[in-house]
């Protein structure tokens, strides 16, 4: 690549200062966006805002324009002999300016906001293609750039990597971080001496085998269909041996029990489960995690309401049980106004795409937090204060409207809000309003009372993506308890003061008949007294002065 230096209209070359004049009636070239412009005059030496013309357009040959917050690359088609491009981390979308340059031959376009790469299938001379952090799918378009050596596409969204079949002087290449499956079109880029395919859902690297590379495939992620408890399940992982290289499970959570091979396994209990597996040698690392849940042959639906409802779409009795497969095989379900509160159960319908259950009684979100194919749910006006359960699905979230009950709480005390957002337990919601007497913090997070008597405080929260979070928490504010009044002290009896009397003054008086022992172990004397005269200490009965033990005391009341 030639080296080359612009300085306000002057090329440094090697070494030699070589000036053109700009001709008077060269034509400016239209750079709309001023991020863009303030960058190629820093290189031109220019004032951030100056003109640009064409002649000076052609004369630069390297442009750094990294992080500048650029958003439009209109302009840069006249840029035609311009041969390495920098433009990462930068908030572009829309490339096509770029199909002219056909002297690129290093083009970096990452950290970017790019879904459409079809501009650059024109650029046949490039040999390092940087699109890492972008929004790609479709790669396509990059099948007629043959003279690659370097390619970066991780953290995108590919899943289908046929079209680099043909690439094969490519050298290194960055694919991690998709959603690629399929690796067999890789397996004749002989050319390649590292290629790194982490964090995607492979599960079978036989179609490398044959590359001698390093390769790099760590951190797969592979879900597996539903299987019934007890059923047996093949490891579907397969090494760079082949299908006979079948690599065994190191360690699981869940109730898997793992044959001693570590190629199959059971399911004791319904749930979700993680097996991983781990292989590493010097020209490779092939691990990962695969992920299943483990069903009986009819889903546990516990609140009626909820199974009536969906018998009622599969035309059923309302109460009859609802097999797994029948579960599977719906993808929209309305089941709003149906008086629902549980949602257990739904777990199991894991290809539902909508599902509406606005205007119930609902709380716990939970059960919904693994159904990934969801793309709208409807949970309007239920009784839900935490969301964070649902942090995982793609789909728009309808949940506004909520109406939570909270027990009530003594004026003065301090009630912390039971909001939560999409983002976890520290995503807290601030309250925005309110009724009655909530003095609220200054953050939202937490209120007090003022006063006795009912009070209402709202939340209210919107993304981009369309979901909505919003409600109203409603609460009595009681008034402190009473302090105990503190017992009467003892009256003291009057032939002895050490020892209380149990006798009320303001009772009627009335007789009593004893017998017992004295001190000595003699019987007493037995005789009909007057209440007044009887007390107890100490399991001891005092009589007229007298005391008596316990032990054969016998207290008969004068009729």
């Amino acid at each position: 690549m030639k080296s080359h230096r612009v300085l306000a209209g002057c090329i440094v070359a090697t070494g030699a200062l070589s000036c053109v004049a700009s001709p008077a009636h060269a034509a400016d070239v239209n750079i709309p966006d001023n991020n863009l412009k303030a960058c190629i005059n820093r290189v031109l030496g220019q004032s951030p805002q100056a003109p640009i013309t064409d002649t000076q357009a052609q004369s630069i040959n390297v442009l750094d324009c990294a992080s500048q917050g650029i958003v439009s690359v209109q302009g840069l088609e006249s840029f035609i002999n311009i041969e390495g491009l920098y433009l990462l981390d930068n908030q572009i979308s829309d490339v096509s300016p770029l199909s002219e340059l056909h002297q690129l031959t290093g083009l970096i376009l990452s950290r970017n906001q790019i879904s459409d790469v079809s501009p650059l299938s024109e650029l046949g001379n490039l040999t390092t293609l940087g699109l890492h952090r972008n929004q790609i799918s479709d790669v396509s378009p990059l099948s007629e750039l043959h003279q690659l050596t370097g390619l970066i596409l991780s953290t995108n969204q590919i899943s289908d990597v046929s079209p680099l079949s043909e690439l094969h002087q490519l050298t290194t290449m960055d694919l991690s971080t998709n959603q690629i499956s399929d690796v067999s079109p890789l397996s004749e880029l002989h050319q390649l001496t590292i290629m790194d395919l982490s964090t995607n859902q492979i599960s079978d690297v036989s179609p490398l085998s044959e590359l001698v590379g390093t390769i790099l495939a760590e951190g797969q992620n592979i879900g597996l269909p539903p299987i019934a408890q007890g059923n047996t399940q093949n490891s579907p992982v397969i090494g760079f041996g082949g299908t006979s290289d079948v690599l065994p499970v190191v360690s699981k959570t869940g109730s898997a029990e793992v044959a001693s091979n570590g190629l199959s396994w059971t399911y004791t209990a319904i749930g979700r489960n993680t097996l991983t597996w781990h292989l590493r040698s010097s020209r490779f690392i092939f691990s990962g995690t695969i992920t299943q849940r483990s069903t009986s042959q009819f889903v546990n639906i516990v609140d009626n309401n909820l199974r009536s409802c969906i018998n009622g779409m599969l035309s059923q009795e309302p109460q009859a049980p609802i097999t797994d497969a029948q579960a599977q095989s719906i993808n929209v379900l309305d089941c709003a106004g149906q008086g629902i509160a549980s949602l257990q159960g739904l777990e199991s319908f894991i290809n539902l795409t909508t599902l509406n259950l606005g205007e119930n009684q609902i709380s716990d979100v939970s059960p919904l937090s693994e159904l990934d194919s969801l793309t709208t749910l409807h949970l309007r006006e239920n009784q839900i204060s935490d969301v964070s359960p649902l942090s995982e699905l793609v789909g728009a979230i309808s949940a506004e409207g909520q109406n939570v009950g909270l027990p009530p709480i003594t004026q003065g005390d301090t009630q912390n809000s039971p909001v939560i957002g999409f983002s976890g337990k520290s995503d807290v919601l601030p309250v925005v309003s309110k009724t009655g007497s909530a003095e609220v913090a200054s953050n939202g997070l937490s209120w007090t009372y003022a006063a006795v008597g009912s009070n209402t405080l709202t939340w209210d929260w919107e993304n981009g993506d369309g979901s909505i979070f919003s409600g109203t928490i409603t609460q009595e504010s009681i008034s402190p308890p009473t302090p105990p009044v503190p017992p009467a002290p003892p009256v003291p009896h009057p032939n002895n003061p050490l020892v209380p009397s149990v006798v009320n003054p303001a009772q009627p008086r009335g007789g009593i008949t004893v017998s017992g022992h004295k001190h000595d172990g003699t019987l007493a004397s037995t005789g009909t007294f007057d209440l007044s005269m009887l007390s107890f200490f100490s399991g001891v009965l005092t009589l007229a002065g007298a005391v008596l033990y316990g032990r054969g005391l016998r207290i008969r009341r004068q009729v």
